[in-house]
């Protein structure tokens, strides 16, 4: 059996912001998958305690029992994807990084057609379903170098401030230059170069999967105004936030 035979969608979903959520002990007969929006989560599963935040997400197997809280004082926000899986590994593992933010597009897509009738609307969501677990898997299956993922969860967690080469080398416990050099030895990009990256990233998907307007995704991404946002986005895309948002839903 193929690892992508035998999936079922379940139901998609969306925890809206709220403050002090938590779920007592309990287990699904189907496999979910959560990915972070907004805020952090955390789970006592298999006899430890994970703590997920934006760009990060979460696999709870079917019958596995897990208990979810969140500690933080700011407002929580996630999505969901049941489904049933006969093709599932147990040694996959709990909590991954979204590190393209694939799953979250993927998820929006699901979430917006989950209830669409339309011809071929079964095999649409199962494609879809498909693409997200087989997203999980290459995952699941890549390993980061631990300083590139404490460097991109410290940039997620503060996506909406301004911050300094110093403070990123400060958070990795190097020294400036020693920590630039590594950091392009790992991922062929300067530490801010990367930051970059994640910021039109982040700024891409909310002009597709929002409708927010360029002036409020500008300061969640940490850019003071939409005019500096709109010029990267069109140097590093090749178009503007208007037409990539009217060609998508064109």
């Amino acid at each position: 059996m193929s690892t992508f035979d035998a999936v079922d969608f379940v139901h998609a979903g969306r925890i809206t912001p709220r403050m002090k959520w938590s779920l007592a002990a309990h287990f699904h007969p189907f496999n979910e998958i959560v990915v972070i929006v907004r805020g952090t989560q955390k789970v006592a599963i298999r006899n430890q305690v994970v703590s997920a935040t934006v760009g990060e997400m979460l696999f709870f197997p079917s019958g596995v029992d897990h208990e979810e809280w969140i500690e933080d004082d700011v407002p929580f926000e996630s999505m969901y994807l049941a489904f049933q899986w006969k093709g599932y590994k147990k040694d996959y593992p709990i909590h991954t990084q979204d590190s393209k933010g694939r799953m979250y597009e993927l998820l929006s897509w699901l979430l917006a057609e989950q209830f669409g009738y339309f011809d071929g609307a079964v095999e649409y969501r199962q494609t879809f379903l498909r693409a997200a677990i087989a997203e999980y898997v290459r995952l699941a299956s890549h390993t980061e170098h631990e300083l590139v993922e404490d460097v991109r969860a410290y940039v997620h967690a503060h996506l909406s401030e301004s911050f300094t080469i110093e403070d990123l080398a400060e958070s990795a416990g190097m020294s400036k230059y020693h920590f630039i050099r590594l950091y392009k030895t790992l991922t062929g990009m300067t530490p801010m170069e990367d930051v970059r990256r994640i910021r039109i990233e982040t700024a891409r998907h909310l002009v597709l999967l929002s409708d927010m307007p360029l002036k409020a995704i500008a300061p969640r991404v940490g850019y003071a105004d939409e005019y500096h946002l709109s010029r990267l986005l069109k140097q590093h895309l090749g178009i503007g936030a208007r037409e990539l948002r009217r060609n998508t839903r064109g």
